[in-house]
C-alpha cells in the first residue's frame, strides 16, 4: 500500500524548530497543485464532479495516513 500511495505524498526535505514554530520543508510532484491556485485558475468555482474527485482523493490519502500511523 505504501508503494501505491507514494506518488500522492510529498517528500520531506528538512525539519527544524525556531523559538516560536516548528517548520517542515517538503517537495511535491509536478502534478500537485495548491487547491487555492486551482480554484483561482477556474474563476472561483469548480464543477461539483471535480470537487467530488478531489475530496475522494483526499479521503484516500487520509485513510492511508491513518493506516500507516
Amino acid at each position: 500500500m505504501t508503494q501505491e500511495m507514494q506518488p500522492w505524498l510529498p517528500s520531506e526535505i528538512a525539519r527544524f524548530e525556531t523559538p516560536a514554530h516548528h517548520a517542515l520543508v517538503l517537495t511535491k510532484a509536478p502534478h500537485m497543485v495548491l487547491l487555492a491556485d486551482l480554484l483561482a485558475h477556474h474563476g472561483g468555482t469548480l464543477d461539483a464532479r471535480h470537487v467530488g474527485w478531489i475530496v475522494s482523493g483526499m479521503l484516500h490519502v487520509a485513510c492511508y495516513l491513518e493506516w500507516a500511523g
